[in-house]
Formats: structure tokens, sequence, C-alpha cells
């Protein structure tokens, strides 16, 4: 007879347990490496993001300087660069209610919010 013959139930119940146990560990290290390799690569993509966002920004600044100057030769500065003001103003007025509107047409999960309604309900009516 060999050893694992000799082993008792209990033993082999222990010795599968920890098995599983030593298995569950290494896929959540695996998960954890994974999750944080993942966030590396969202933080390098969202510094690119920001930066090409502050560059666009500066961008639009000098592209707004450029107009106005350019309207300059044909009004006073003063009355050009007004001009270019209130055009982006009123394009930013009508971005904004655009984006109001499409916000007001943001709901929650409510699809979620009422299966688990009705998840209480039915483990309400098991406890009856």
């Amino acid at each position: 007879m060999t050893d694992t013959q000799h082993q008792s139930m209990a033993d082999i119940l222990r010795e599968a347990i920890g098995h599983i146990q030593e298995i569950v560990r290494s896929e959540f290290r695996l998960a954890k490496t994974e999750v944080q390799e993942q966030t590396d690569k969202a933080k390098r993509a969202g510094a690119m993001f920001g930066a090409g966002g502050i560059l666009a920004l500066y961008g639009g600044g000098l592209l707004m300087a450029a107009i106005v100057c350019a309207l300059a030769l044909v009004v006073a500065a003063w009355a050009a660069a007004l001009i270019v003001a209130f055009v982006c103003l009123l394009a930013a007025f009508g971005l904004f209610k655009a984006g109001r509107s499409r916000i007001a047409a943001v709901h929650g999960p409510e699809k979620t919010v009422q299966t688990v309604r009705e998840d209480v309900q039915w483990a309400q009516n098991q406890r009856r």
C-alpha cells in the first residue's frame, strides 16, 4: 500500500482545500497584476489626453487671437475683439444648452434598481 492509500479522508480533504485556496490566491494575484497593468496604461493615456487638451486650448486661444488680428484689418481692434468674443460666447451658450438637454436625458440604472427591489421583495416573502 502506498502513502496515499493510508491517508485519511480528512487529510485528503484538507490537502484538496489547501490546493483550492492556493489556486484562488494565485488567481487573485493574477487579477491584481492585470488590473494594475491596465491602470498604468490608462494613466499614461490620460496624461496624453490631458496634454493634448492643454495644447488644444492654447491652439484655440491663438486661433482666436489670429481671427481678432485679421478682423482688425477691417474694423477697429476693439470691435474685432468684441465680435470674436460675442461669437465665442454664443457658441458656448449653444453648447451649454445642448449639453444640459442631453444630461437631463441621462437616468440612473433603473433596471438594476428594479431587479434589486424585486430581489428584496422575494427575500422578504421567503422569510414569511
